[in-house]
């Protein structure tokens, strides 16, 4: 028998996000090691950090569900906190560009090789898939994600925040792309 995400909605939201960044990554195939590590003018990212960075984002809210849920010290979710979670979503609709959290541009200094394939994204992917065929029904309401700017989420706005996030940086690489200067 096959094992499956419980949660109706948690099971939309993973489905979504997993067709998404399957897409993502199929796309990352056709790109040369010249595009993945072109960056444009205004110093932003290249193909392959936008990809480092989305990978990691998945795995470190995974990891801070996971804490939160052993901890034993997660709190439910209120009104405030959907409001949050709407503002934040909104926010990464906006086409506007956004300072990545101090730690996290830390991160995205490190050197990538150019025929740098986000192999890990897909194993985190199916860690996350585990995480929430696993995850226990008495905490679906509860905050579990610390996002840095929106606080705390519950397991399914942080799914939603990770789908909107997705969104917003697919847009980021359709302006990498646009470049005048992008390789050919």
């Amino acid at each position: 028998m096959e094992r499956t995400i419980r949660n109706s909605r948690l099971r939309r939201a993973f489905k979504s996000y997993e067709y998404q960044v399957q897409k993502l990554l199929g796309e990352y195939k056709t790109y040369t090691d010249e595009q993945r590590l072109f960056k444009p003018e205004n110093g932003g990212w290249s193909i392959a950090q936008v990809f480092f960075h989305l990978e990691q984002i998945q795995d470190m809210a995974r990891t801070a569900m996971q804490n939160r849920i052993a901890s034993g010290k997660a709190k439910p979710a209120g009104l405030k906190h959907t409001w949050r979670y709407i503002v934040l979503v909104s926010a990464l609709i906006l086409p506007i560009k956004y300072n990545a959290p101090r730690a996290l541009v830390e991160l995205q200094k490190k050197s990538l090789p150019a025929d740098h394939y986000p192999k890990s994204w897909i194993a985190s992917l199916k860690e996350l898939e585990e995480f929430l065929i696993a995850f226990p029904v008495n905490q679906q309401k509860n905050l579990l994600f610390m996002h840095p700017a929106a606080g705390p989420l519950p397991v399914h706005h942080s799914l939603g925040f990770m789908i909107a996030h997705l969104r917003h940086h697919k847009r980021q690489l359709g302006r990498i792309k646009a470049s005048v200067r992008f390789p050919k």
